[in-house]
């Protein structure tokens, strides 16, 4: 018969081996976690460099790509990022795009005040007939 600090003794044995068991089952479950993160990891890389290069980006120096990367870092932990950023790429091309069909317009508006006769013409100078954009009269579709 054992006495109860022996019984005491080989329950903790016993917990100590369970728990080294375990310990050791962690380590190998993170382990793979790890590897898979890693896997992950490199496929995305592989695929980011994959774009860079389809995208003609692979001609610029890593100097320039390290300034877009910089360029791009503040977007990252914005919600939408890509819209964000898509919306920034866009605006001022935009804004002067808007200004300029503006006065474009302005300037059609100010011609058809002053009752101006606009003459539209070909690529040489010439001015276009009523026909010259019907093919069936010998012209040629504008």
């Amino acid at each position: 018969m054992t006495t109860r600090a022996e019984r005491a003794a080989q329950s903790k044995a016993r917990l100590l081996a369970r728990r080294e068991a375990l310990d050791r089952q962690l380590a190998h479950d993170e382990g793979v976690i790890r590897s898979e993160a890693r896997k992950a990891n490199d496929k995305r890389r592989y695929l980011v460099g994959k774009l860079v290069e389809e995208a003609g980006l692979f001609a610029w120096s890593d100097a320039q790509l390290a300034e877009v990367m910089q360029a791009l870092a503040p977007f990252a932990p914005l919600p939408n990022a890509p819209l964000r950023l898509a919306q920034v790429l866009i605006r001022a091309p935009l804004a002067q795009w808007l200004q300029e069909a503006a006065e474009v317009a302005a300037e059609v508006q100010a011609l058809i005040d002053g009752k101006v006769t606009v003459v539209v013409v070909d690529d040489e100078g010439r001015p276009l007939t009523r026909h010259d954009d019907d093919p069936a009269q010998g012209g040629k579709r504008l």
